[in-house]
């Protein structure tokens, strides 16, 4: 006689999870910035013992490359994948040739046997039925229009205080935001004893020239540590240059709603706002070709 034992999993703790987590006091031995940059170079590397000296292959343009032979054709969006070839070699290849090919494959392989002559007869006749021509893009070749389009891109200015805050802390802005109301709030109670009469005019005064001046400092490109960054604020094509392909994949994904190639060429971009007038794109999104 089989017992149906009840699911207690929901009474047994993950123990997996912490129940709270203390934050230490003493030095760490390494920085939160150097911890995210092991991480990035170990996604970057295989995932299994055989791959794990290997650079892993990323395809930034993944998601965002279309077909725009057969996006036409279906009136929707038919997307560019990434595939390997010939050990670390990098293309990207219509995704209705690969479906083509894999459909193909799979009813082979449901086919009852046959003689080996029937056999040679089918694969003789490997006829394209989906009438898309794209060959294996290189990934490089494809990837560098993208690069030329991305490195026009001039950071506005009032985006970069934002930038930098993150740069300089994970809460961005809200450290700042809570030290500006702190410090008006500081003006506004000195007004207060200064009308009570509880503080004289002079000391209101200074009060409020050390109140105003700590505002003025109050940015991160006031900050020291943050010197560095500017620079590549203004040369956005360096910046560009020094990012990772992950880091770029994440940008372009952001950037990006879709680049559509035809052959090796590429027909049209389209992006996200406000990227389509930062990158001084067509307002049709269609790209000039050169003959």
């Amino acid at each position: 006689m089989s017992t149906t034992l009840p699911d207690v999993s929901r009474l047994v703790p993950n123990r997996r999870i912490a129940d709270y987590v203390q934050k230490g006091k003493h030095q760490p031995l390494v920085s939160w910035a150097l911890f995210e940059e092991c991480q990035l170079v170990r996604q970057s590397k295989g995932n299994n013992p055989n791959t794990l000296k290997r650079a892993a292959r990323v395809y930034p343009l993944s998601g965002i490359a279309k077909c725009w032979h057969c996006s036409q054709k279906e009136n929707k969006d038919v997307a560019l994948r990434g595939i390997a070839s010939n050990g670390d070699m990098r293309y990207y290849r219509c995704a209705t040739i690969i479906d083509f090919h894999k459909q193909r494959r799979r009813a082979r392989q449901q086919e009852p046997p046959a003689s080996d002559q029937i056999k040679r007869a089918t694969r003789a006749n490997p006829t394209n039925t989906t009438g898309c021509t794209m060959q294996s893009l290189r990934a490089e070749r494809v990837e560098e229009q993208i690069d030329a389009i991305v490195q026009r891109l001039q950071i506005p200015a009032e985006w970069r205080e934002r930038i930098l805050a993150y740069y300089l802390s994970d809460d961005g802005m809200i450290e700042y935001e809570r030290q500006r109301y702190n410090l008006v709030q500081a003006i506004k109670q000195s007004a207060f004893l200064l009308r009570s009469g509880i503080i004289s005019q002079a000391e209101f005064n200074e009060d409020q020239a050390r109140f105003t001046q700590r505002l003025s400092r109050l940015s991160p490109s006031a900050n020291a540590e943050a010197a560095p960054v500017l620079d590549l604020l203004n040369d956005f094509p360096a910046l560009w240059k020094q990012f990772s392909p992950e880091q770029r994949k994440g940008l372009l994904q952001v950037m990006f709603a879709g680049a559509y190639f035809e052959g090796a060429q590429l027909v049209k971009v389209a992006a996200n706002a406000p990227f389509d007038k930062l990158l001084q794109l067509p307002q049709d999104g269609l790209i000039p070709q050169t003959a």
